[in-house]
């Protein structure tokens, strides 16, 4: 599964390492890992889930096939709690080992996909770099992570036709979107006001996306305090929000469409 979001500051790479955590409780007879192909210099995916995972995608394929989970120790980093592990990407490392593309992402998910019964990849804002190609091809469903501000929806909305233009209706069709409060409210007014601008959003999103494969997430002091990410200090509305989004991902994987 894809994850995408479109601009930065939207929360994509928390939601990603959330619903991975999620994931990796609620189905814990299947390993779950969640990797970091945004290219970009502040791909942090791994600070939420384990700060001292430092392997990379050309880590995984500068070894020999790992075909046991012992093996994964050497590449992967991971959260206890949960059981969900991560590799993160090359700017996060401190050691970059060539930029990644198409190739190196494909190959590196061919090894893991053997192992990792689930796979969800945090990506860029750039869907022209190199890599997107090998993400997307790879992925059989979407998350797409938009934020309630105004003008949230419009980043969100490229996103949506750039796949639709790229011709990944299939990912579209498939989508979960999750509306992220990425600050508190600053008074009742400015809970009605966000309330209103979240349903005309919702609205916006329905000719895409079915009510029910959109959530909003609320805003959390622990997330905003940031990683790594501990979903027994969620509130209870950023829990059972989170439990729907990763319902709604679930579902997806129950009838086949993602992996």
């Amino acid at each position: 599964m894809v994850v995408l979001g479109g601009k930065g500051g939207v929360g994509k790479t928390m939601v990603t390492a959330a619903v991975g955590s999620m994931l990796a409780e609620l189905r814990s007879k299947d390993m779950v890992l969640a990797t970091d192909a945004d290219p970009g210099q502040s791909a942090d995916l791994a600070a939420w889930i384990d700060p001292t995972a430092s392997s990379t995608f050309a880590d995984v394929l500068a070894h020999n096939e790992p075909e046991r989970k012992f093996d994964l120790r050497y590449f992967v980093g991971q959260n206890p709690e949960t059981g969900l592990d991560v590799l993160a990407a090359n700017a996060y490392s401190g050691r970059p080992r060539g930029d990644i593309d198409a190739d190196v992402y494909t190959q590196a998910h061919q090894r893991l996909q053997r192992l990792y019964s689930l796979l969800l990849t945090d990506t860029g804002v750039d869907y022209w770099h190199s890599v997107m190609p090998g993400v997307l091809r790879c992925s059989n469903g979407a998350l797409l992570v938009t934020s309630a501000v105004p003008g949230g929806a419009e980043g969100a909305m490229r996103a949506i036709d750039w796949l639709v233009a790229e011709g990944y209706q299939h990912l579209v069709a498939r989508m979960v979107l999750v509306i992220n409060h990425v600050r508190g409210f600053d008074s009742r007014r400015d809970r009605r006001t966000t309330e209103h601008l979240v349903a005309g959003m919702t609205e916006q999103f329905n000719r895409w996306v079915s009510p029910d494969r959109i959530v909003g997430l609320p805003y959390d002091p622990h997330i905003a305090a940031g990683g790594p990410l501990d979903l027994n200090q969620l509130q209870p509305a950023t829990w059972h929000a989170l439990l729907k989004a990763t319902a709604a991902v679930s579902y997806g994987l129950a009838t086949g469409w993602s992996a």
